[in-house]
């Protein structure tokens, strides 16, 4: 069953239960937070073409079977400049070796998409999926305690502003939790 336009349009897909409010709520397994019960591995979602403004990912793209289909799935799904937001664990995190995980990601993961970029001219695994990368942050609103925010604040500002040397040089040593990625679709 397609959902059409009245709905909202914000979508959160794989929102378990802490969907955003306002927002439509997709998940596999049913629960009072869940507008729409549907299993994101499965092409197409039960949306229409060009229906959302925005779209929300909050650990889920990293538990389904192909980036690279998901996210033609949501440039699908999307109006031109519709903001997607996904956060996931960063690769180095003691979060990321959830066995449940099937993809880990670097702050240039999704760059691959963004055709402004050497990784999508390179490679191109997406013609379809087109995406300007606006912001790439570590640990943006991670729930440090006072005392891990001071001592981590000189390497989480060094991460988003040198995300390539933080991952050569520091990462190893001072790893962050999770990566918010914010692309904007290109039509």
């Amino acid at each position: 069953m397609k959902h059409s336009t009245d709905e909202p349009q914000m979508l959160d897909l794989g929102c378990g239960k802490n969907k955003r409010p306002g927002s439509l709520g997709v998940d596999v397994i049913w629960n009072e937070q869940i507008d729409v019960v549907h299993d994101l591995n499965h092409y197409p979602y039960p949306f229409e073409d060009s229906q959302f403004d925005d779209v929300l990912m909050d650990n889920s793209i990293e538990h389904l079977d192909s980036i690279v289909k998901t996210l033609e799935e949501i440039w699908r799904i999307c109006k031109p400049d519709a903001m997607i937001k996904i956060k996931v664990p960063y690769f180095r995190s003691h979060y990321a070796i959830d066995p449940t995980h099937k993809h880990y990601f670097a702050s240039h993961s999704l760059y691959y998409f963004d055709p402004r970029h050497d990784f999508h001219q390179r490679y191109k695994y997406s013609n379809i999926a087109l995406f300007h990368v606006e912001e790439v942050a570590f640990d943006k609103d991670y729930g440090y305690t006072a005392l891990q925010r001071l001592l981590m604040s000189g390497v989480r500002w060094l991460a988003n502003k040198y995300p390539m040397r933080y991952e050569e040089y520091l990462a190893p040593l001072f790893p962050m939790h999770c990566i918010d990625f914010r692309l904007r679709v290109l039509k």
